[in-house]
């Protein structure tokens, strides 16, 4: 089974990341790690992808793809970083990172470096796993973003997916939570503790 580890500056990209490559790859093991210490303790042969912020990383970046590259040829390690960081990416890069995106990419860049990970021939059809509470990643997401009161749109921009999806996706939000209406839906996320 394939395992992932993630440290990001941002929980909802940490959702998004999770989403898009629990649908690429069902059955995928994904964890979040919050710092570079825990992600150096969860490096095993277990690990196919570590998805690593820069910003969580910064002067670390290429030590820490060094070292797991040098322990771990094949695990892939994917660098996220912003414009202000272009130094820290590119040392990462030349330490021998599989693949750099901008902390904002786009989903079909995303898919592309996971089929680089995994080539096609082990790759299943797509569909969204089920995780915590019966929900997935999106729709924890979208969850978490309606707890903070934001529109479907800024959820949408923070997912990167349109307002009309998360409409969509809300409904089926609605469906499994058995609520009518977004109040309601926060109200069960918080009881159920899928959010805080």
């Amino acid at each position: 089974m394939a395992e992932i580890l993630c440290l990001t500056h941002s929980e909802m990209t940490a959702l998004w990341l999770r989403d898009i490559t629990e649908s690429a790859k069902p059955g995928v093991r994904f964890h979040d790690v919050a710092t570079l210490a825990e992600l150096h303790e969860r490096i095993s042969p277990d690990v196919d992808v570590v998805f690593l912020d820069v910003q969580q990383s910064a002067e670390h970046s290429a030590a820490t793809v060094r070292a797991i590259t040098s322990q771990y040829p094949r695990i892939s390690v994917v660098i996220f970083a912003g414009g202000h960081e272009v130094e820290y990416a590119a040392r990462a890069v030349a330490a021998g990172a599989h693949a750099l995106l901008s902390r904002t990419p786009h989903e079909a860049a995303l898919r592309s470096v996971l089929t680089l990970a995994w080539p096609p021939a082990t790759q299943s059809q797509p569909t969204p796993a089920v995780g915590r509470g019966g929900l997935t990643a999106r729709e924890l997401a979208i969850l978490a973003g309606m707890s903070e009161g934001l529109s479907n749109a800024e959820i949408g921009a923070r997912l990167f997916v349109s307002a009309d999806t998360v409409k969509t996706q809300a409904k089926r939000l609605f469906l499994r939570l058995d609520v009518h209406d977004r109040a309601a839906a926060v109200a069960t996320g918080i009881r159920r503790r899928l959010i805080a």
